[in-house]
This record gives structure tokens, sequence and C-alpha cells, in this order.
């Protein structure tokens, strides 16, 4: 493209907190040179109990907020975590150090 995309935010989801590893505003900027970034993140469990395991409906949804560089205003976009990685998300229930909020 020929314009830099600025990552302003990101968010976890009702079981997943997300965290960057160094906080910074703007999260990231891809330059219109560059096809990707990296932003390293540290994902904690939030909530384990039963009825938000069986019944989240966005899980392993993630938001993101992009803008444009000379845009008017920021996108709310929707990451959806691989199938393949879920079992990294969900082994963060099993260990000792999950909240289990509500349970």
């Amino acid at each position: 493209g020929d314009d830099e995309v600025t990552l302003h935010a990101l968010t976890g989801s009702v079981l997943f907190r997300l965290e960057l590893v160094q906080p910074a505003e703007p999260v990231a900027v891809l330059a219109a040179t560059d096809d990707t970034i990296s932003v390293p993140i540290r994902a904690k469990a939030l909530r384990c109990d039963p009825h938000a395991l069986a019944e989240g409906k966005k899980n392993y949804v993630f938001a993101v907020w992009l803008g444009l560089a000379g845009g008017p205003q920021e996108a709310k976009v929707e990451l959806t975590v691989e199938a393949g990685i879920r079992p990294t998300f969900d082994s963060l229930c099993a260990s000792p150090a999950a909240t289990g909020v509500g349970s």
C-alpha cells in the first residue's frame, strides 16, 4: 500500500487478557514499505469457570484498532486465533495461576 498503518490498541476476550510486553502509544506502526509487523504480547487467563468456557461465543476473538495515515478515524478489526494455536490459550486455564473468576 501507499500509507502506513498504525496499531492503536488491542484487547483480549472474556476469557483471556492480552498485555503488551513493551507498552507503547501507538502500539506499532506498519510502514508503507513493509508487509508485516510483530508485536510481542502476554496472554493471561481471566475466566476459567465451566460456564465461561462452555458458553463463550468469542473466546478466541481479539480486537485491534487500526488507523491509516491521514485517515479520519480508527477502525476495529476482529482477529480470530487459528485452531492450531487455541490449545496454547487453553493451557492458560490449566495453569495453577489461572484466576477462575466466577468459579
